[in-house]
């Protein structure tokens, strides 16, 4: 977590790259994220990564077909409000030691692949963020509760706490890689 020195720090920043981009057409949607990320928790980034790309071995149970949910419900299915929620991002991967150039280019990351009415969402595709990329929340929602083994329930917990894990986590990601490669 970033101490109130380093958060006003990542906040004069952020101001300085808005300025930058003040006349371009997408100076709304980057001021949007620039605010969101501005208050949104630090983890450490390859902590993060670690735990997201360790989901990739978990059975969610989706079941897309012809681009619909099979729980029948609409094509994006759980992605449904990542356009109003911008990805439902609680994580910022930088602290406000990262230089401005890290910093602008992590926000240009997120408002290229962002859409209007989808988010990072496309049809027959899914999210177009990589796994290391997307919040705790899009890796931990599932529509199939109560069918993972207890390796995967315990993945899930681990990654939605993700931001509170103290300076053992990766002690933690050990005994995950461990117990999923058995």
């Amino acid at each position: 977590m970033c101490n109130e020195k380093e958060e006003k720090a990542l906040r004069s920043k952020i101001g300085y790259i808005l300025q930058k981009y003040e006349d371009s057409p997408f100076y709304e949607k980057l001021r949007r994220f620039a605010e969101e990320y501005a208050y949104k928790r630090y983890v450490n980034p390859k902590t993060y990564k670690k735990l997201a790309n360790l989901t990739s071995k978990i059975n969610y149970g989706c079941n897309f077909v012809d681009g619909k949910c099979k729980e029948d419900r609409t094509e994006m299915c759980c992605c449904s409000s990542c356009y109003s929620s911008s990805g439902h991002f609680q994580e910022r991967f930088l602290t406000g030691d990262a230089n401005e150039e890290a910093i602008e280019k992590e926000l240009l990351y997120y408002v290229k692949k962002h859409k209007e009415y989808v988010g990072f969402w496309r049809k027959g595709k899914g999210c177009v963020l990589p796994r290391e990329r997307r919040s705790s929340t899009c890796l931990t929602y599932n529509c199939s509760r109560g069918s993972f083994s207890n390796k995967e329930k315990l993945l899930i917990d681990v990654l939605r706490n993700s931001r509170e894990l103290p300076y053992y986590a990766d002690s933690i990601i050990n005994v995950l890689k461990d117990r999923f490669s058995k």
